[in-house]
Formats: structure tokens, sequence, C-alpha cells
């Protein structure tokens, strides 16, 4: 698993509402048992009055998503199925949002 890999949510009760999660943990500590991740939402399937920078949208496989970073969490890594995309390119979108959640900026 990568930082800023994105896997498929694998729980059946929550993956049509987040149907994607993006693993933001450093590479560094790979070997804990979970991984903070962010997880992505279709737009539109919620309502984000807030700041474009804490719930940005990014583009998957020519798909638009929302980043929630408000609803930053944890996964067990051997809950995470294999990656289906790779975000680095937008690294600095993501830390922005995870910088506003925690910071304000």
């Amino acid at each position: 698993m990568a930082q800023f890999s994105v896997h498929r949510n694998s729980d059946p009760t929550t993956a049509e509402k987040y149907p994607l999660f993006i693993d933001i943990q450093d590479d560094l500590l790979s070997s804990l048992a979970t991984r903070i991740v962010i997880p992505l939402t279709r737009p539109g399937s919620q309502s984000y009055d807030i700041l474009w920078t804490l719930v940005p949208e990014l583009t998957i496989d020519g798909e638009r998503y929302m980043l929630l970073a408000p609803q930053l969490t944890h996964v067990k890594a051997i809950e995470l199925g294999p990656a289906v995309a790779e975000l680095g390119h937008e690294r600095h979108t993501v830390l922005a949002a995870v910088e506003m959640l925690f910071r304000g900026l």
C-alpha cells in the first residue's frame, strides 16, 4: 500500500455512498496494522456547502469524486483491496484539505 493510492471500499454497508478511499498515510508507517484514509464520494450524493479546499473534486479514471476530508478515518490494512488508481499528482490538493481540517489554513 502506498500513500495516495486509491482503493475500493469493500464494506457493503457503506460502499455505495463512499465507493473509494484514498490512503494518505506515509509509507514510512506501512508496518502499522491500520491505514489513515479519506473517503471519496460522487458529486451530488451529499451536500457540502463548505470551502472547496476542504472537500475538493478529484478525477479518477475520468469520473469526478469529492474528497471528504472531514470524514478522515482509518481502516485495517488487510481490509484495503488492491489499488485501483494512484493520485500522487494530486498530493498538494489532498494535503491542503488535511491542512484545512487540522489547522484551518
